[in-house]
C-alpha cells in the first residue's frame, strides 16, 4: 500500500479502470482507497453470505437425508412387523391344519376300532349261530335215527 501513496492520481485512475473500478477524475486518492476498501469489504460480506447460504443448504440437505433415513427405517420396521405377522398367521394356519389332520386321523382310528368291534361281534354271533345250528342238526339226526317201533336208537 505504500506504493499507492507515492503514485500519482493519474496512475491510480488508470489502475482503477484496469481493476474495474468506476472512479471520476475529481476524486482524491484517499477516497479511491476508501472505495477500494469498501468494495473489498462488500466482496468479503458477499462471500460470507454465500458461504452462509451454502452452509444452510448443506444443513438442510443433511436434515432431509436424516428424515429420509428415519422414514426408510420406519418403513423397514413396518415391513418386518408385517412379515412377522404373516409368519405368525402362517404358523397358526399350519397348526390348525395339523390339528384338523390329527382329529381326522383320530376319527378314522375310532371308526376303524368300531368296525373291528362290529366285525368281532358279527363273528361271535355267527359262531354262536353255527353252534346252535350244529346242535339242532345233531338233535335232528338223533331224532331221525330213533325208531319208535324199534325203540332203539
Amino acid at each position: 500500500m505504500a506504493f499507492l501513496s507515492e503514485a500519482q492520481k493519474v496512475d491510480l485512475l488508470r489502475l482503477d479502470t484496469e481493476v474495474g473500478l468506476d472512479v471520476s477524475p475529481n476524486v482524491g486518492s484517499f477516497e479511491i482507497q476508501k472505495e477500494k476498501e469498501q468494495k473489498e469489504r462488500e466482496k468479503v460480506r458477499q462471500e460470507r453470505e454465500k458461504e452462509s447460504e451454502d452452509k444452510e443448504k448443506e444443513r438442510e440437505e443433511r436434515e432431509k437425508e436424516r428424515e429420509l433415513a428415519v422414514k426408510e427405517k420406519e418403513k423397514e420396521r413396518e415391513l418386518a412387523a408385517k412379515e412377522k405377522e404373516k409368519d405368525r398367521e402362517l404358523a397358526a394356519k399350519e397348526k390348525e391344519k395339523e390339528r384338523e389332520l390329527a382329529a381326522r386321523k383320530e376319527r378314522e382310528h375310532e371308526l376303524l376300532l368300531k368296525k373291528m368291534e362290529l366285525e368281532t361281534e358279527e363273528r361271535r354271533i355267527d359262531s354262536t349261530i353255527e353252534e346252535r345250528l350244529k346242535s339242532s342238526l345233531d338233535v335232528y339226526h338223533l331224532i331221525q335215527r330213533f325208531h319208535t317201533k324199534v325203540g332203539d336208537i
